[in-house]
């Protein structure tokens, strides 16, 4: 794997030792297009655990996940921050469950994660694998078949982040603070739910509203995503009243329930609500066994999608402006932190050039068509 210019992970074959098996290409998810229509089960959750609550990102119920798969001597993989990268680890016991809560908005890496998780499942291990949909995706072409020791949850993804971007945005900030970086929460919640906390070694913090920090702000705007997440296939798209294309093959999707309150009023989401979409009965079950540690309340994904952008899966709306930014920031002639605040702070400016420009357009082509009518044409 290498990194581009704009900081994100390519595979690269060495053609000298290619034997020509086209195994990559018969297990690689990005040419895989398979899907099925499914009649998901739909709840909002919220973690009874307050001190647990208070540390996830949404309604804390991937620790109870977390927990229950560990009590029964099995293994959890998910994503964790590993100095300025985000990387995809496994834990064997409680104590790691912090490591793997909250949200990361940066692509993790998956090293040799899936060669392990097999490992594992050959021994007979119990093992819950959480990432992105296309992740899990991957792991399942890896696998080849259904292992019944294996559930999987995929969250509700817009697109991740360039890695390199941000390793470039923390040194930034340690050097603007004069000390290394301790601790990073895309999800503090403490100014608002989804406020961003840096804490460094010297005891100096960082804490601001998405749309205060120039890294927050640009994610949040779609402007520093991977390519194709632009064109995404395994957002869960919806379809009609009670179905979702599902083309990760997860047991469970989750993300933020943001609507909760509502059609449930007992929710407060200020304290963060989690949308769990159960697809399998693996996925069921699961939740069943935490199901006393849990407020729960069953909803519709009528409902769940009206207020979540990934389900809706369209990222593509700065794509222009993401090409452009990229074009920059890979020539390495301004800090990170000044084309974040500037590209991030035009990106509505943009919108607003863009529309009148194609209003301008649509405007001489209608005048065009009146003038051929005239003559006839």
């Amino acid at each position: 794997m290498v990194y581009d210019n704009e900081g994100f992970e390519y595979p690269e074959i060495d053609l000298l030792r290619c034997s020509g098996c086209n195994l990559c290409e018969t297990v690689c998810p990005a040419i895989d297009d398979s899907k099925k229509i499914i009649v998901p089960r739909v709840y909002a959750c919220q973690n009874k655990n307050y001190e647990e609550l208070k540390l996830s990102s949404s309604g804390g119920v991937f620790s109870l996940f977390a927990k229950e798969i560990l009590k029964n001597n099995g293994i959890v993989v998910g994503a964790a921050f590993d100095d300025k990268y985000v990387k995809h680890i496994l834990i064997e016991s409680y104590e790691e469950i912090d490591k793997l809560r909250r949200s990361k908005y940066v692509q993790s890496s998956i090293g040799t994660i899936y060669k392990q998780i097999k490992k594992y499942l050959n021994f007979g291990k119990k093992v819950l694998f959480s990432g992105t949909p296309c992740q899990v995706k991957g792991l399942k072409r890896y696998l080849k078949e259904e292992v019944v020791n294996l559930i999987t949850i995929d969250v509700l993804c817009f697109g991740v982040a360039s890695p390199n971007l941000f390793k470039d945005y923390l040194t930034e900030m340690e050097q603007k603070f004069g000390a290394r970086i301790k601790n990073i929460n895309f999800r503090a919640k403490e100014l608002s739910l989804q406020a961003i906390k840096i804490i460094f070694d010297n005891g100096a913090f960082y804490l601001k509203n998405p749309q205060e920090d120039p890294f927050y702000a640009a994610f949040g705007s779609r402007l520093i995503l991977r390519p194709s997440c632009y064109t995404c296939k395994y957002n869960n798209l919806y379809l009609e009243k009670n179905f979702l294309i599902d083309r990760s093959g997860s047991d469970i999707s989750f993300g933020d329930y943001w609507g909760a309150s509502t059609k449930f009023p007992i929710f407060n989401e200020q304290e963060g609500v989690s949308l769990v979409i159960i697809k399998t009965e693996k996925g069921q079950s699961l939740l069943n066994e935490i199901i006393h540690e849990i407020n729960l309340s069953e909803s519709d994904i009528a409902h769940a999608y009206q207020f979540n952008l990934p389900l809706k899966g369209d990222s593509s709306t700065n794509k222009w402006e993401s090409s452009e930014f990229f074009k920059i920031y890979s020539r390495k002639k301004k800090s990170t932190i000044y084309l974040l605040n500037k590209y991030s702070k035009n990106t509505f400016l943009w919108k607003i050039k863009r529309n009148l420009n194609a209003k301008w357009l649509f405007h001489k082509i209608k005048l065009k068509v009146r003038k051929y009518r005239k003559i006839g044409c």
